[in-house]
């Protein structure tokens, strides 16, 4: 059996969504994420269909609700433990794992059957640099046992930004390409940077020549220059100017 065929599919909580349902979900408190980077979601996991999925930030379950029809296991990762509470007993191939990811994630990798290899992780928890960067540091040293998918939400957050590309990927011959912005984000109405999605593409063999990195950095300088980061950051210099000034 592939790693592609771990399950059978047939009961109705394997039934994979279509993407009508994809795109409409289970209603924006449920699913925080755009309909574009729903339907991108949808593709990857029908594509790839992982013998072993991981998930960091379960939340709602409105993402999970796309994972574990795809997926032959899952881990789902979050801190809070009324998220694992919320969805018990919806999803018979999901492991809820409650706890910090910069602990837990390691430990359940380590764990991760050989003959059940991880194909597929969504990144997806805490959004500062810190939380991202620890979680980066558990994922981007491994060496897969069948092609794994990376994929990392909000992107164009700058401290998640900043977190994906200061990884040590080009460090890992097993990471064939990153796309930072395979679904660009977008400015929000309270002009912060929000959504987004990158993706890196490990595989076992290693590759050859230097990694190929993909983004749309000029629309997304454009995008920060228009938002409350940047202008927060011209009030602070100004003011700094103000008080040089005054002295």
């Amino acid at each position: 059996m592939t790693a592609s065929a771990a399950f059978e599919p047939g009961t109705a909580m394997r039934q994979a969504p279509v993407y009508e349902e994809t795109l409409l979900g289970s209603g924006p408190d449920e699913w925080m994420m755009t309909p574009g980077e729903r339907v991108m979601l949808h593709f990857l996991l029908e594509h790839r269909r992982p013998a072993t999925a991981i998930e960091v930030g379960t939340a709602r379950g409105g993402s999970l609700g796309v994972i574990a029809p795809f997926a032959g296991r899952v881990y789902s990762f979050d801190i809070d433990p009324a998220c694992s509470q919320r969805l018990a007993g919806r999803y018979d191939n999901v492991t809820y794992v409650v706890g910090d990811s910069a602990v837990e994630l390691p430990r359940v990798l380590a764990a991760v059957p050989q003959d059940e290899p991880v194909g597929f992780i969504l990144i997806d928890g805490g959004h500062s640099y810190e939380t991202v960067r620890d979680d980066l540091k558990s994922v981007v040293p491994l060496v897969p046992r069948e092609t794994l998918y990376v994929l990392m939400h909000d992107a164009f957050l700058p401290g998640v930004r900043q977190a994906i590309r200061e990884a040590d990927w080009a460090g890992n011959a097993h990471v064939h390409s990153l796309h930072l912005d395979l679904v660009h984000g977008t400015l929000g109405e309270t002009g912060t940077l929000q959504a987004g999605f990158a993706l890196a593409t490990m595989r076992p063999q290693p590759r050859e020549g230097e990694l190929r990195v993909y983004d749309r950095e000029a629309m997304y300088r454009v995008l920060h220059a228009k938002s409350r980061y940047a202008m927060g950051g011209r009030i602070v210099r100004k003011l700094k100017r103000l008080v040089g000034l005054g002295r």
